[in-house]
């Protein structure tokens, strides 16, 4: 296993590993019970290794220290404080609850984006099948009744034979088309292959105006709470500020929450630190402010990190509004515009519609 565990099975991970440290099974105990109810195999045996590592007197952070690609440090760092401080699974329990919060988010924001690709797919699909088998065959029986110059003027006779081209080509365009996805999928990747490619497409995603909002709220419930919780167990807030940033999945936000150590470090506080970006909301840095002054930093943020878990919430509901209906008119328009071209003047003539369509030579 060479990658970060899906947020989805951290979640189930840690849900399931509080609940049993909770009943008091042995640690070792409870990671086997765990990777019987576990269905991929790479999840069970990563669960299993770091079962064997405990029996052999390891302890769990250590264990997934030595798996640091598949556990992140945040993680890490917070089990580590657990074992520490001697309420483990208290902190498992915490960890749960955040783990589950962050993939939930994190699925219905995959589910806003999945309709309109679903919705797009099946456009496709049913626009290929309009073009390339029922308007060509509809214009071939036409021809001889209606000619030529009622059928082939104007924007729906523009339709019509590209309709004729496509069922010529249609190789040709289903090589197209794979082509086209293939290279939209190619770009994708070669944009998150490094550092500074993906910085480049967080900053294009952060730039569109649906997105936006998503983003810097998720950004910044994970920036509040992640921060709220190291600090919370005694993590040095150098440090904590370091996890923290390596948490943030958007990179735009991760670097400002970098940025803030260097002032940090030099004695600024960190409501301070965060006043100088324009990434950070002045509520957010009001409240973090006021936690400062009160000796509760942590807390402030947990409670901002709440907060911000709601507005992400709201935003993507907002999203999913907008999202599908959208999808559907602006596609449902583009079909609508081409079947009404093509069909106008293939069968206008009945009406004595075919001039609307076919141009000054097209009225039969």
């Amino acid at each position: 296993m060479a990658k970060t565990l899906s947020s989805g099975d951290l979640a189930l991970f840690t849900d399931q590993l509080a609940a049993l440290s909770r009943s008091g099974l042995p640690l070792s105990q409870s990671l086997e019970a765990l990777s019987q109810d576990v269905d991929k195999k790479e999840f069970k045996e990563l669960v299993l290794h770091v079962q064997r590592d405990i029996e052999q007197g390891e302890t769990l952070s250590n264990a997934l220290s030595k798996r640091d690609k598949e556990f992140p440090q945040y993680y890490i760092k917070l089990v580590e404080c657990g074992e520490k401080g001697g309420n483990l699974p208290e902190v498992l329990a915490d960890l749960a609850a955040f783990c589950a919060s962050s993939a939930e988010q994190k699925a219905r924001f995959k589910e806003a984006m999945l309709y309109p690709e679903i919705v797009g797919v099946f456009a496709i699909a049913v626009f290929l099948f309009i073009m390339v088998v029922i308007v060509p065959g509809i214009a071939e029986m036409r021809e001889p009744l209606a000619g030529a110059g009622n059928m082939y003027g104007g924007l729906g006779g523009a339709v019509i034979r590209l309709s004729f081209f496509m069922r010529s080509n249609v190789l040709a365009l289903a090589a197209l088309v794979t082509a086209i996805v293939g290279a939209i999928a190619v770009t994708v990747a070669v944009m998150k292959s490094s550092a500074s490619n993906r910085r480049r497409f967080d900053r294009a995603k952060y730039r569109v105006p649906l997105l936006r909002g998503v983003i810097r709220d998720v950004s910044l419930a994970r920036f509040c709470r992640t921060l709220g919780a190291l600090l919370g167990r005694g993590v040095p807030v150098l440090d904590a500020i370091d996890l923290t940033a390596a948490a943030i999945p958007n990179t735009v936000f991760a670097d400002a929450a970098a940025g803030l150590k260097a002032q940090v470090k030099e004695g600024a506080a960190v409501s301070a630190a965060m006043s100088e970006s324009r990434l950070f909301p002045h509520t957010l840095v009001w409240m973090a402010s006021a936690g400062e002054e009160r000796g509760q930093l942590d807390v402030s943020l947990q409670r901002l990190g709440e907060f911000y878990d709601r507005q992400a919430e709201y935003r993507v509901t907002i999203l999913n509004n907008i999202i599908e209906p959208g999808s559907v008119l602006v596609i449902a328009l583009f079909i609508g515009i081409v079947i009404i071209s093509g069909f106008w003047s293939l069968f206008g003539g009945m009406f004595g519609f075919a001039d609307l369509l076919s141009g000054p030579g097209g009225g039969g």
